[in-house]
């Protein structure tokens, strides 16, 4: 698709994002719904992977990926 992109999300800006495009999508009433972009910091701490999908330079998608280890 032209104008479109997918690209690896790192900054405080690109989680802050992910929180509005989660407010846009679910309509969630209570924010303590939402994923916290402080999510995304420490998901990736851990090695977890976010991915955001952009058409315009606008996301219009995210993917946030987090390890789990069975015991």
């Amino acid at each position: 698709m032209a104008g479109s992109e997918i690209v690896e999300l790192t900054t405080e800006e690109q989680f802050r994002e992910a929180v509005a495009l989660q407010k846009t999508i679910w309509a969630f009433e209570d924010d303590a719904e939402l994923l916290p972009a402080r999510f995304f910091v420490v998901a990736l701490k851990v090695g977890g992977q976010a991915f955001g999908a952009y058409v315009d330079g606008r996301m219009v998608a995210f993917l946030l990926a987090i390890p789990g280890r069975k015991s």
